[in-house]
């Protein structure tokens, strides 16, 4: 080749040369993180990190049903719980956006994308609880190191990332839409106009309190004068007893009036719907139904406890508890802002209202609806439940209070501390601050009938109050609930003001059970034909004259302890009691027999098993509970048999 034909040619090499070098840069900077990839990909990870943390809820309810922490799950964690943790570390991705923008450099948004995969790992691992915060962030941290590449090259692929996130989200609702929050009850169908001049009806459930803290039922402090005033409107049982010795088994009872070992209720599943519920069966005869609950663990939709509610309010849709709905939301709320965690309680493990929360929601419920049709209103108050901290500031009524701050944290750490290690004084002290939030409960109680009268709803309304269970406060060794069956967590109060249906004024001291409600409101509602509700209507005790009990199935009075097998302590453990001839029997889970009397030894303190004139007794209470028994394993047969039925 001449010279002049290199000289030529010289040009478009360099051409060539510069469009090469031209072309590498613009390789590399396709290859460079770009802002609004880290915030896609922040909240990409946000929403599967959201859907892992319900699988593996649902995987820790299912194999470890006692961990409380696995049971916040509601109606609506299906979605927000993803969107709570990718509104979380979205922000996360657009404070390392903003941060890259302001120091014109990119090494933010590599810092960014591993505070996103430290944050999700750190999530995940706070499902499993038992580790200390260094132990779950340093658990974090390593798998944040090993993430943390792969969220950066693949945040530097635009075209890949959104297709992972499309396939990621399809599959993340796909997932949601199989758990149980995720689907809605059927709408109830009235099948037949209630009877005319039908009665509204409202069942109020005092969760926790326990009869022998009332004033009703001989406590000298004024506990409750709201209570008393309802009471002489109408009927108080002295005896009332609960089916079960917590929350979901007492309401599932109450609201079916099966007994809790016929019921599929339990820590780790739902109320299935072999059993129709007072709810359903008023709905479909023409009553309005609603349920408000400040229990949002155990009373949520979450454990079917909503069947038959036409409306249903457990958790509530707010700022805060959207923030709490995952668990990284829960510990940055609790870490970082402790007044807004749980309201007036900042320790407490979940959720919850107070009663004028309750009211508030019930009274706006009552105005908006239609008044064409009566109504049947559950609702349940949380006030007297641990931690003992009454809902508003208040100066101590009931004993010194809490003399530092050292005693109000044993006060909200109640549910977690070993009692048994605690100081008289400060046994003493929860018994005080219980009972001042039963006061306080009393008096929302108070405010609520105010309102219904000033409503001109109480005359034509039947109202029943009473508790799903009590609580131990250091009798007989013990604290809290649902692990022991003495009276202190069995006997409950129970009011049924009944205008122009029960007498005002009448005190039963007869024994009954709460599983009696459903076929009582169903008798005083004028729905008592036809159904489909076990037990007597409680209108017995008015109505005829109270026929001898005898020892068919009809007459057997129990209560259970249920979801007990786990238990540190299975001397202490009665798994089951049954009242009869004025003597209350419990059987330990250890084979231990007791038997109290109820007139004479009401705080059951003197064990009358040993006494020779009981043996004849004793021997009927065994063949009780052998029949009891017999219908438990049958009836858990069933229960298993639906189970693996279900689709």
């Amino acid at each position: 080749m001449s010279g002049f034909s290199m000289l030529r040619m010289l040009p478009l090499r360099q051409r060539f040369r510069r469009r090469d070098s031209m072309a590498e840069p613009r390789a590399r900077q396709a290859r460079l993180l770009r802002p609004a990839a880290v915030i896609g990909f922040s909240i990409g990870a946000g929403l599967i990190t959201g859907v892992c943390e319900l699988a593996l809820q649902e995987a820790r309810r299912l194999f470890d049903g006692t961990a409380l922490g696995a049971l916040h799950l509601n109606q609506h964690a299906w979605w927000m719980t993803p969107l709570s943790l990718a509104a979380i570390l979205g922000g996360v991705g657009l404070s390392a956006a903003m941060a890259a923008w302001l120091a014109r450099a990119r090494w933010p948004l590599v810092v960014g994308l591993a505070v996103v995969c430290f944050a999700a790992a750190f999530s995940l691992l706070l499902v499993y609880r038992g580790l200390s915060n260094l132990a779950y962030a340093t658990l974090a941290l390593g798998l944040a190191l090993q993430l943390a590449p792969g969220a950066v090259l693949l945040a530097r692929q635009p075209r890949l990332l959104a297709q992972v996130g499309l396939a990621a989200t399809a599959a993340a609702w796909a997932a949601l839409l199989l758990l149980p929050g995720g689907r809605d009850q059927p709408p109830i169908e009235s099948t037949k106009p209630a009877p005319a001049g039908a009665p509204n009806v409202v069942l109020i459930v005092l969760d926790t309190v326990r009869a022998q803290s009332l004033g009703i039922h001989g406590r000298r402090r004024p506990t409750s004068p709201q209570l008393r005033a309802l009471a002489k409107r109408g009927t108080r049982f002295d005896q009332a007893r609960t089916p079960a010795a917590w929350t979901l088994p007492a309401h599932a009872a109450m609201f079916t009036g099966h007994w809790a070992f016929e019921l599929s209720a339990r820590l780790d599943r739902p109320l299935d719907d072999r059993q129709p519920t007072l709810a359903e069966y008023l709905a479909q005869h023409g009553y309005e139904t609603a349920g408000f609950v400040a229990n949002t663990m155990f009373g949520s939709s979450y454990f079917g406890l909503d069947r038959g509610f036409e409306h249903y309010e457990d958790v509530a849709v707010t700022p805060v508890e959207f923030a709490r709905s995952s668990l990284l939301g829960r510990f940055l709320l609790r870490s970082c802002v402790p007044a807004l965690a749980a309201r007036d309680r900042p320790k407490t493990y979940f959720y919850r209202k107070d009663a004028a929360e309750v009211n508030e929601s019930v009274l706006e419920w009552l105005d908006d609806r239609p008044r064409d049709r009566p109504f049947f209103a559950f609702l349940n108050y949380f006030d007297a439940h641990d931690p003992y901290v009454p809902p508003e500031p208040a100066p101590a009524r009931f004993g010194a209070g809490p003399r530092s701050a050292h005693d109000l944290e044993i006060l909200h750490d109640w549910h977690r501390i070993d009692k048994t290690l605690q100081p008289k004084r400060i046994v003493a002290l929860a018994r005080d601050r219980y009972e001042e939030c039963v006061a306080a409960l009393d008096s929302e109680l108070g405010r609520l009938m105010d309102q219904l009268q000033a409503r001109g709803l109480l005359e034509k309304t039947i109202v029943i109050v009473t508790s799903d269970h009590g609580e131990l406060l250091g009798e007989h060794g013990l604290f809290g609930h649902g692990q022991s069956l003495h009276s202190q967590v069995t006997r409950v109060p129970l009011v049924v003001v009944a205008p122009g249906r029960a007498p005002a004024g009448r005190v039963v001291t007869e024994p009954v059970s709460l599983t009696d409600l459903p076929a009582t409101i169903a008798g005083l509602a004028g729905l008592a034909d036809q159904a489909p509700f076990p037990g007597r209507s409680l209108d017995r005790f008015w109505e005829t004259n109270l026929a001898d009990d005898d020892e068919d199935d009809e007459s057997i009075l129990l209560s259970e302890t249920v979801d007990d097998e786990d238990s540190d302590h299975p001397s202490l453990i009665q798994t089951r009691s049954l009242i009869h001839e004025g003597k209350v029997y419990l059987r330990g889970k250890d084979g231990r027999e007791q038997v109290f009397d109820l007139a004479t030894d009401p705080r059951e303190k003197h064990d009358l098993s040993a006494d020779p004139a009981v043996k004849p007794l004793l021997e009927r209470f065994r063949a009780m509970m052998q029949r009891v028994d017999e219908r438990a394993r049958a009836s858990l047969i069933a229960t298993e048999l639906a189970g693996n039925s279900a689709p």
